[in-house]
């Protein structure tokens, strides 16, 4: 299974779709705990990629990702939030049998549930 990890100080940006239109929020995962995994298997708010693309517009910010790897979409099924990453902040495992860290997971979750509500 591959499990995408976000690099320190990458910038998550949250595309909401809202009453008055889409628009863009930004977050920068913090730097003390090093990679945050975006979609483990066992979590309990799963999170999936939706696709990848080299531009992508939404609420009239426009994101050119050719040259960082694309601008890799994901949603939280749970609370059907989409985020997207570029790519040249991301870190894809593809070992099904690396772990990561439970305290650091932990922080993760409790990270995310807190910015998806």
């Amino acid at each position: 299974m591959k499990i995408d990890y976000a690099k320190t100080n990458t910038i998550m940006y949250f595309l909401n779709e809202m009453v008055e239109g889409k628009k863009v929020n930004e977050y920068t995962v913090g730097n003390k705990e090093g990679l945050y995994p975006i979609n483990l298997p066992d979590n309990k708010n799963p999170i999936i990629k939706l696709y990848k693309r080299d531009k992508l517009s939404w609420g009239g910010k426009k994101f050119n990702a050719k040259n960082r790897g694309g601008f890799h979409v994901y949603i939280s099924l749970h609370h059907n939030i989409k985020f997207g990453i570029y790519g040249d902040d991301l870190i894809t495992h593809e070992d099904e049998n690396y772990t990561w860290p439970t305290n650091s997971y932990e922080k993760w979750r409790c990270w995310l549930a807190s910015v998806m509500g």
